[in-house]
């Protein structure tokens, strides 16, 4: 079972990162799309780089809560080490 996030978000965690790596000057902050949490919003008149680390906050928080841990096998066991102590 997989977390279910607000349509977008992934797509806007993508171009977040983009405008993280080529810098705030050559590519605009995304909105800040609805997660669901009322009130929850950039301050306004915040610099590009202020909206840029507190999206990057907020967006981490959301891809992260409310996130089931994924079922995977439990690995074989390794082979007993033989070599001398």
């Amino acid at each position: 079972m997989t977390a279910r996030r607000p349509p977008g978000v992934d797509t806007w965690w993508r171009e977040l990162g983009s405008a993280a790596l080529v810098g705030t000057a050559r590519r605009p902050v995304p909105a800040l799309p609805d997660l669901g949490v009322p009130g929850l919003s950039l301050r306004d008149g915040a610099r590009a780089e202020e909206a840029l680390l507190t999206s990057a906050a907020l967006g981490a928080m959301a891809r992260r809560a409310g996130r089931v841990p994924e079922h995977s096998p439990v690995p074989e066991q390794s082979p007993d080490d033989e070599r001398p102590a």
